[in-house]
C-alpha cells in the first residue's frame, strides 16, 4: 500500500480523536472552574474552604442553648419575668422573658463568669454556664 493511501485513510480517525480530545478539555476545564467558584477546588463536595479567619476577630464564639426556669418560694412558676445574663464585665450577653410556665431559654457564648439577673424580681448575682439547666427560686 502507499504511504500516501495510509495517511489519507488515517486522517478521518486522528481528526475525530483530536476533536474529542478538544471536547474532552474544555469540558474539564469548565468544571475546573466551577468547583472554583463554588469553593470546593478539590472536587469533594466536602464544606467549602473560604481560607479562613483574617484575624482573630473573625472568629465567631460558640453558643450553647442554656435553660432554666423561675418559681417562687412554693416552687409556682413565674411566666413572663425578664431574664438578663451578663458577662464577668457586666455587659449583657443574653436576654429573654419567660414563657408561661416560667420557662426561659437563651444562646450563650461558651465564655464562663456569667450571671443571671432578674430585673422585675431584685434578683441578681446567680452564677451561670452555657448549656447549664438552672431552677431560680425568688423568695
Amino acid at each position: 500500500m502507499d504511504a500516501s493511501v495510509c495517511f489519507r485513510r488515517a486522517v478521518g480517525p486522528c481528526l475525530a480523536l483530536l476533536v474529542l480530545l478538544v471536547a474532552a478539555a474544555a469540558q474539564s476545564q469548565i468544571q475546573t472552574r466551577h468547583r472554583l467558584a463554588s469553593g470546593d477546588p478539590d472536587g469533594v463536595g466536602g464544606i467549602p474552604y473560604s481560607g479562613g479567619p483574617s484575624s482573630v476577630d473573625d472568629i465567631s464564639v460558640l453558643e450553647v442553648l442554656t435553660m432554666g426556669l423561675v418559681v417562687d418560694l412554693d416552687r409556682v412558676a413565674i411566666p413572663h419575668t425578664p431574664v438578663v445574663v451578663l458577662s464577668k464585665d457586666a455587659v449583657v450577653v443574653g436576654e429573654c422573658i419567660t414563657d408561661d410556665q416560667g420557662v426561659f431559654k437563651l444562646s450563650l457564648p461558651v465564655t464562663g463568669g456569667m450571671t443571671v439577673a432578674l430585673p422585675s424580681n431584685g434578683v441578681d448575682g446567680i452564677p451561670i454556664e452555657a448549656g447549664q439547666s438552672l431552677l431560680i427560686v425568688v423568695p
